[in-house]
């Protein structure tokens, strides 16, 4: 036997026809289908014992609802091929799945042989998911790979699903690896182990296998108990290759392998943080982040950005601590003007689409500008509001201000965050702004920052200088010279703001038509940092909003009310706190980066250029990744438009043939109608035969009748002619007698 096919089936009834179909019509036909029932209440054993009547490869065993990991390890024991390929019974498979990665296997003696696959929906969406291998990993030329080749990545570098790969069995058994009986992310385990014990890997480009997304009842899963067994998985998982004697050189590869499993689950199991189970999990990789083994995990071991910001925020925050971050509600605020009102609900259509979503969506308009109120809105936007989707609220005129005076004060505990009514925003906006809190708690996070320039006299140099969109790669450290601009979005944690923030005539006599300058001023009062939560991203305004930007006025050359009102804010510190406490805050400030002077500039700059390069390099290599993906997607074009072509040629081949076909039959159906008429004429011809036969008959029975009737006269006329001519005799006797 060549291949033993294992597929787990659990309540399967749906969808189990097409799996077994798929599997069955496989162009390589040496292969046994190994069925294993996990207590199914449906039809599923039914329509496997249907499929098994007319199909003696395949086989089918039972257990009770134990798990799919537990029904893949009763496959192994009865499986009897060279290799063991790992199938659900909710997915599909292409016909040649079999025969291609057995080929490649046999032709490169690989241990595994891993591919890519396809997700595809209820709805008849099918998209590719190139993960089946993480080839960016590796060298571009290496197509078999084992420890040695990704030592800091070994176990993560296959996609850790069992059904986009296929497994020599001896190597399997050779080295006892089992899958974990548990309920969920039993893979997990198996297939990292594996990765790590394999002496060769070999991974095809092509997809295989369809994934049916949306559907989790075809085998066993218990959502409770999702965070424990990640636990036990990794914990196993690190026990197992722990034993390998070449553990110490795949370290790093065992510490990313638990860090983002652990954070996936975080990430993608938690529903309700105050759970007690989610509450076992967080302090579980709490400590285990803080180990010996994981605590000076370093930016550029992770290598990804987001997994290690995550990594550092579980890591730095306990339990409590956590708890209480995430309590805080996420509350969006925006206000508008007449001018731009019509442009508001596209902007919070791209609020509603967030990644991460908001509490709560609240629109400040000054009753001044609208005074008919919800008459004269958009009738989006009053739709949106009865709708329970935005809450409009009615308030005085205080300018761009509007956007947080308020919120802030009727929700003091929560987060706050700014949008202005002139941008559509990428869809991730809500969650780096959060995740930035996450990290930060004590900053304010900002998509946009610019930094504020101050020469070694300690002078503030104007607005125009300062270096605008700085990110210095994104997630910056927190700085007291960063300046939040609001375009891009700004999260502002609450309690850290001076309650001075709140001095409406403060406001009008000095800013009215700067509100970021205002809040940098009372961020400065606190010592608040701010933080860039994001590399920089082009704003996408919607057309016909910029006429009546504040820009236009606040930054140009000629007007420069920028620099006018940060001096009058200056001023009114100075006059209302302390002299010069603006400038001195930010230099003495120990909260943060300090960048002061030509030198720090400098270095500054180096920092700046090196983390540029870096990021062309890395740019590079995505080019030159994207461009192979491009020539492949264009090859693998190339051959659906030849194959598309010989489609065509063969559609007109069968064209031309029904053509003739439909010819013939209207030959023949004419020759048809020819005998059917021929048929009639004839059928008249006989019955007019008939007839006349009839009538013949006719005829003969009247003669016989004139001659019968002719012998009945010939008759009588002899006897009375014999009478006639005896008579006078026998009168003559009658005479003479007498």
């Amino acid at each position: 036997m060549l291949v033993s096919v294992i597929m787990p089936v659990y309540n399967a009834e749906l969808y189990i026809c097409e799996a077994l179909d798929s599997i069955i019509n496989q162009t390589l036909g040496d292969f046994e289908l190994i069925c294993v029932d996990d207590g199914s209440d449906d039809r599923s054993k039914e329509i496997i014992s249907e499929y098994m009547e007319r199909d003696s490869r395949i086989k089918m065993l039972h257990q009770d609802h134990l798990s799919a990991g537990a029904a893949r390890n009763l496959g192994m024991l009865h499986a009897t091929g060279k290799y063991l390929y790992f199938f659900d019974a909710d997915d599909k498979c292409d016909p040649t799945l079999l025969e291609d990665t057995v080929s490649i296997a046999e032709e490169t003696s690989a241990d595994i042989v891993a591919f890519n696959f396809y997700r595809f929906y209820e709805d008849g969406t099918e998209i590719r998911a190139n993960f089946g291998i993480r080839n960016y990993l590796l060298p571009k030329d290496v197509t078999v790979f084992n420890y040695k080749d990704c030592p800091d990545r070994i176990m993560s570098i296959i996609n850790p699903t069992p059904w986009n790969k296929i497994f020599r069995a001896e190597f399997v058994r050779k080295h006892g690896l089992k899958y974990e009986e548990i309920t969920s992310s039993n893979d997990i385990t198996f297939c990292a182990v594996c990765s790590a014990y394999a002496e060769r890997i070999a991974f095809s480009t092509n997809a295989y296998l369809h994934y049916r997304v949306g559907h989790a009842n075809t085998i066993t899963s218990d959502k409770h108990k999702k965070l424990p067994n990640v636990i036990r998985a990794v914990s196993s998982a690190m026990e197992q290759v722990e034993k390998l004697p070449y553990y110490q050189e795949i370290e790093k590869s065992i510490r990313y392998f638990s860090i983002d499993n652990y954070i996936f689950a975080l990430k993608h199991n938690v529903k309700d943080f105050n759970d007690s189970i989610c509450r076992h999990y967080y302090e579980y990789i709490h400590q285990y982040f803080n180990s010996d083994f994981c605590k000076d995990v370093s930016k550029e071991e992770v290598n990804l950005q987001d997994l290690y910001e995550s990594y550092c925020i579980v890591k730095r925050h306990d339990y409590e601590t956590m708890q209480m971050l995430k309590s805080r509600k996420r509350i969006v605020s925006i206000t508008s003007y007449p001018a731009r009102i019509s442009a508001v609900p596209v902007v919070l259509e791209s609020i509603f689409s967030q990644t991460l979503l908001a509490d709560k969506i609240m629109l400040w308009l000054a009753e001044s500008q609208f005074p008919r109120k919800n008459a004269d809105l958009p009738c989006e936007l009053v739709q949106m509001e009865m709708d329970g989707r935005i809450l409009i609220k009615w308030c005085d005129d205080l300018k761009p201000h509007k956007k947080y005076f308020y919120t802030m004060q009727e929700y003091p505990d929560d987060l706050v965050i700014t949008i202005d009514d002139d941008i559509i925003y990428p869809e991730n906006t809500l969650e780096k702004l959060y995740h930035s809190y996450l990290m930060y708690p004590d900053a304010v996070s900002t998509i946009r920052g610019h930094l504020m320039i101050i020469d070694e006299e300690g002078k503030l140099l104007p607005y125009n200088m300062w270096i605008r969109e700085s990110d210095r790669g994104g997630y910056t450290q927190p700085s007291m010279q960063l300046f939040a601009t609001g375009a891009g979005g700004v999260l502002y944690p609450p309690h850290l703001l001076n309650v001075a923030l709140f001095n409406k005539q403060a406001i009008k006599d000095t800013c009215l038509l700067a509100d970021d300058l205002w809040l940098k001023a009372m961020e400065v009062v606190n010592d608040v940092p701010v933080v860039v939560a994001s590399e920089y991203m082009q704003l996408r305004y919607i057309p016909g909003t910029q006429e009546t930007a504040l820009y236009h006025t606040n930054m140009s050359d000629e007007n420069n009310l920028n620099d006018i009102q940060l001096t009058n804010i200056i001023n009114w510190m100075d006059e209302n706190f302390e002299k010069d406490i603006f400038v001195n805050r930010i230099i003495e400030s120990r909260n943060g980066v300090q960048i002061i002077g030509i030198a720090a500039l400098c270095q500054y700059f180096v920092a700046e250029r090196t983390d540029f390069r870096r990021k062309y390099r890395a740019s590079e290599r995505n080019r030159v990744r994207t461009n192979e993906r491009l020539q492949k997607a264009f090859e693998d074009k190339s051959k659906i438009n030849e194959r598309l072509q010989k489609a065509f040629e063969d559609k007109s081949r069968i064209n031309e043939r029904l053509q003739l076909t439909y010819q013939e039959k209207s030959e023949i159906n004419r020759k048809l109608q020819i005998t059917y008429q021929e048929k009639a004429e004839r059928g008249i011809r006989i019955k007019q035969l008939e007839k006349q036969l009839d009538d013949m008959k006719d005829r003969q029975i009247r003669i016989e009748q004139l001659e019968n009737q002719l012998n009945d006269i010939q008759h009588s006329l002899s006897f009375r002619i014999g009478q006639a001519i005896t008579w006078p005799f026998r009168r003559l006797g009658r005479l003479l007698k007498y």
